[in-house]
């Protein structure tokens, strides 16, 4: 190529650059001069958001409308994927738990490992977060009994936390467990702490600049406004895997808050509310330029629970002032120094709807996540709700049914007379005594079913068990609901077992006679929950009918205009009892509380209380049990109590919370109908 068609070639290629460069030029002046204030109008209305509006839940009232759990407006802090820097996690999950602490507030972690990092906190594998986090180890195929050591290991080298003490390692591990199980993506963000305070709040957004990533929010949160029932009404939190598979069809975000237990679980379809939207347009700078479209959020619907606050104020508080005393005054040997936790139920006999229940020792709603750690470890298990998930034997309280059975079959009259003769030798495999007889040598003599509920007589009920038979006992145990599924709808409710040869036979073992009279007390295979145990008690007080127990009077819609569900007495089923039956048995009880095992606390009562105590045997060296039931007022009853205490010595010894109830639910009628007959005189 020659020197002269190189300089062209050369002048060509400038030249082609600088009409390039030209039209660069023109087309920047052109969108920046001439058409600058269009374009940025254009590129402002290009960006687009949708931002979501939490609804608040519904609120839970007790039967008089009291409030229980409403709600307040809260804030939590959360991180955002999209803007969260994963370069520096560890140092930056470290700074906002400093900042936490230093506040005394607390954050999100239920790893269940101790805070340096050596034990496991949790080992029972039903437990929802040992479930949690067993299927945590599972999903990456961990083993389930894997050392605490080598778990953390693994950890620290998969977070690169190396460089971080133990303690700290601990922290943000926990952090990061919680950040890789709840789902954290661009579309979901992980709530890091809720119900942060204005001051944090503050502090927070101070330092956003320090925290890419880190946002506070306001959102509804559950407001307590009683420190009664937290075995009822239960709890929120966020969901696991699992409950957001079954829930992400009915339109649920990951993020969002559930009901985890009790109340707000069982009607988490009415609480929860509807959520609401903003779909806006911003500018460059994130201002808000124009509202696209809005959608109103729709709290959730108003449930009325049919808990009375004032019943249950006075179950709760006389519950724990009778077991403490018992433990303060206990004396040697089996007299209540071990006495340990305990349950009441109230319930309306001629409904099923439970007035009120209540578990001992309980715990704070309020306070849930930040007592964990420690009330997990409760050797007395709080977070347990006896009412539903204890299982005790019934001891004498089951007598009534062994009666209504002898009675009804033909075995036995109102008239039969049996003399206890204090060692019941009539099987030859068994040779039980009565109580009276172990404890004093003496008999009750000649006793009818009255007189032997009134005296409690054992060898009674031995008789007539086995004039009667364990088939027919198991018969009227069904038709009692005793040992049967309630179906109340609490997470955690168990079913129970009654004695007798079905149950023996589904577990390969053998049924024996000594079994059956052993039974015929309320003892042998037999564990019932305390609402079971009310439930028979109604049944049998009422005259026969079994309704189904509820807590639950009614729901409406948030602003109360319109009922969506009403609570409407279901008869389960009916025990038939001949009428000069019942009345010999129902006449026993009223004879408890006059003349037998808990006349020193109810003779003389204003309002007429039937009864019957129970005292039973505990396996190994411990007090026995406490049970006690009543119902008034006795010619027309209205509710029916049950109070259960482990290792309450007896009970006699537990009637008191009985009688503390029917005062202030009687106290509350009285007002009612001074109320009423005042109101109709206006008229």
């Amino acid at each position: 190529m020659d020197s002269r068609k190189k300089e062209q070639r050369i002048l060509f290629l400038m030249a082609a650059f600088i009409l390039i460069c030209l039209i660069f030029t023109g087309r920047i002046f052109e969108l920046q001069i001439i058409k600058g204030e269009e374009n940025l109008a254009l590129s402002q209305e290009r960006i687009l958001t949708t931002v979501e509006i939490k609804a608040s839940r519904g609120d839970i009232l007790d039967r008089n409308e009291q409030p229980m759990v409403t709600n307040t407006m809260s804030y939590i802090i959360k991180l955002n994927k999209s803007s969260w820097s994963t370069e520096n996690q560890g140092d930056n999950i470290l700074r906002l738990i400093t900042l936490l602490e230093e506040n005394g507030h607390p954050y999100t972690d239920t790893l269940p490992i101790n805070g340096d990092g050596t034990a496991y906190t949790e080992e029972d594998p039903e437990n929802s977060r040992q479930k949690r986090f067993l299927k945590y180890l599972a999903e990456r195929k961990y083993a389930a009994d894997m050392p605490v050591g080598e778990y953390m290991e693994r950890m620290v080298k998969r977070y690169e936390l190396e460089g971080y003490t133990k303690e700290q390692q601990r922290s943000i591990i926990g952090v990061r467990y919680e950040m890789d199980t709840s789902g954290f993506s661009k579309t979901i963000p992980f709530v890091f702490a809720s119900d942060i305070d204005l001051t944090l709040v503050t502090k927070v957004t101070e330092l956003s600049y320090e925290f890419p990533g880190v946002e506070v929010e306001a959102r509804p949160s559950r407001q307590y406004d009683t420190t009664l029932c937290a075995h009822v009404l239960g709890r929120i939190g966020k969901m696991d895997k699992t409950e957001y598979d079954a829930l992400k069809p009915k339109g649920y975000a990951l993020d969002e808050l559930v009901g985890k237990d009790g109340i707000e679980r069982l009607y988490e379809e009415y609480l929860r509310g509807t959520n609401g939207s903003k779909s806006m347009e911003l500018d460059l700078h994130g201002r808000i330029t124009n509202i696209i479209k809005s959608t109103e959020t729709v709290p959730g619907s108003t449930v009325i629970l049919s808990i009375d606050l004032k019943l249950q104020g006075v179950l709760e508080e006389s519950l724990a002032r009778t077991i403490n005393s018992i433990r303060a005054s206990a004396g040697p040997g089996k007299d209540g120094g071990d006495v340990a936790g305990g349950s009441g139920v109230v319930i309306d006999v001629n409904t099923g709807q439970i007035l009120a229940m209540a578990s001992y020792p309980t715990y704070s709603l309020e306070t849930f996540s930040a007592d964990y750690a420690t009330v997990s470890k409760d050797p007395l298990h709080p977070y347990v709700n006896r009412a539903v998930a204890g299982l005790y034997p019934p001891g004498s309280v089951f007598k009534m049914l062994v009666g209504v059975a002898a009675l009804e079959s033909g075995k036995i009259t109102p008239n039969t007379i049996i003399e206890d003769k204090g060692v019941f030798t009539e099987v030859e495999t068994a040779s039980p005594k009565c109580w009276i007889f172990r404890a004093t040598g003496r008999t009750h003599g000649h006793v009818n079913i009255t007189g032997a509920i009134e005296v409690s007589c054992n060898y009674f009920f031995y008789k007539s068990g086995l004039l009667t038979g364990a088939d027919e006992l198991e018969k009227y145990g069904k038709l009692f609901g005793l040992g049967e599924e309630t179906n109340l709808g609490l997470s955690g409710e168990k079913k129970g077992i009654f004695a007798g040869p079905t149950y023996r036979e589904s577990k390969n073992k053998k049924w024996y006679i000594g079994d059956l009279l052993s039974a015929s007390i309320g003892q042998s295979d037999h564990t019932f929950t305390p609402l079971q145990i009310a439930n028979y008690v109604a049944t049998l007080v009422n005259g026969g009918i079994r309704y189904q127990p509820t807590l639950l009077k009614g729901i409406k819609k948030y602003d109360g205009s319109e009922i969506l569900l009403e609570s409407v007495p279901k008869v389960l089923n009916t025990v038939p009892m001949e009428e000069a039956n019942i009345k010999a048995i129902l006449q026993g009880m009223r004879d408890v509380t006059e003349t037998g095992t808990s006349a020193s606390v109810f003779k003389g009562y204003p309002i007429p209380v039937g009864g019957k105590t129970g005292s039973v045997q505990v396996s190994g060296n411990k007090s026995d049990t406490g049970v006690f039931t009543a119902f008034a007022p006795f010619d027309n009853p209205e509710i029916a109590i049950v109070i259960v205490v482990e290792q309450g010595t007896s009970g006699g010894r537990i009637a008191p919370i009985a009688k503390d109830i029917l005062d202030a639910y009687f106290d509350k009628t009285e007002v009612y109908e001074k109320s009423f007959s005042e109101n109709q005189l206006l008229l």
